[in-house]
């Protein structure tokens, strides 16, 4: 239900909302360079977003609620950026945060880092440390499976902020 596809603004943007992958209460709206998704839970709406910057990241910004998790709405969300965004693809960019929306108020890639970096620390350091510690994330198995197997870390790791950019060799 709800399938709509119209053009916005002068620039007639065009847009594409359609309730998508079979999953109750979410929907999505498409347009060249961005994805939508509006996830509803609980009455409550939250709004989740995919990004191709113009070097070529998609830059995801999710951040599913606790009863949303394990779903697998988020790799579904990326599968659907990459799909969507095709060849112009040349990196997938993780921002890890700090934030009150998350269940301990930070992302998972920022937890899954920063328990691996603790283990990892004593025998690893600078890049290599970052790298270990980043591969025992879930979005780098992700990452990983649809080609994208090389790291870039665009500045040193913070306790409250990891990026890193994953890339095609």
């Amino acid at each position: 239900k709800d399938f709509h596809t119209y053009y916005v603004g002068k620039t007639k943007l065009w847009v594409h909302n359609m309730n998508t992958h079979g999953i109750p209460g979410l929907t999505v709206q498409k347009s060249s360079n961005k994805i939508s998704w509006i996830l509803e839970r609980g009455g409550k709406k939250t709004t989740h977003k995919a990004e191709l910057s113009s070097k070529g990241y998609v830059e995801l910004d999710i951040r599913l609620p606790s009863e949303a998790r394990g779903e697998g709405i988020g790799v579904k969300m990326l599968d659907e950026s990459l799909e969507h965004f095709g060849n112009k693809v040349k990196g997938i960019e993780a921002n890890w945060t700090m934030h009150p929306d998350y269940p301990d108020s930070q992302s998972l890639g920022l937890k899954q880092f920063w328990q691996s970096y603790e283990v990892f620390e004593g025998n690893l350091s600078g890049k290599a440390l970052w790298e270990a510690a980043t591969k025992s994330t879930k979005l780098w198995g992700l990452a990983k499976e649809r080609g994208f197997t090389k790291m870039h870390f665009p500045y040193t790791p913070e306790r409250d902020e990891v990026s890193v950019i994953f890339l095609k060799e």
